[in-house]
């Protein structure tokens, strides 16, 4: 099955998009995953404007855009979480925290 489909099927679906390092001297990049947040929330049903209180617990289509570059506003700015560090620095922090619920 399709991303799509899960999100249209499936209520509990969640798709995230994990950006990294992509600062702002990639746009290539960026642009790329802004088009495939809004591509996955129009193919599953969902308006591809969320309401600008969304929080990231919220939303079935996220994308998390982890960078040194300070946060910067674009095409499906309200879906995406920014977090300004290091890549691997916030992926080992994501991952105790992930570690730290299943227990």
């Amino acid at each position: 099955a399709t991303v799509e489909e899960d999100l249209r099927t499936q209520a509990a679906a969640r798709f995230v998009i994990l950006e990294l390092g992509c600062g702002s001297r990639v746009p290539a990049v960026r642009m790329e995953t802004s088009w495939v947040v809004r591509d996955a929330l129009a193919k599953a049903g969902e308006c591809d404007s969320a309401p600008p209180s969304i929080s990231p617990e919220d939303a079935r289509v996220l994308r998390i855009r982890i960078s040194l570059d300070s946060a910067e506003s674009d095409a499906g700015a309200e879906h995406t979480l920014h977090i300004q560090s290091r890549a691997l620095a916030a992926l080992r922090t994501i991952d105790a925290i992930m570690q730290e619920l299943r227990s």
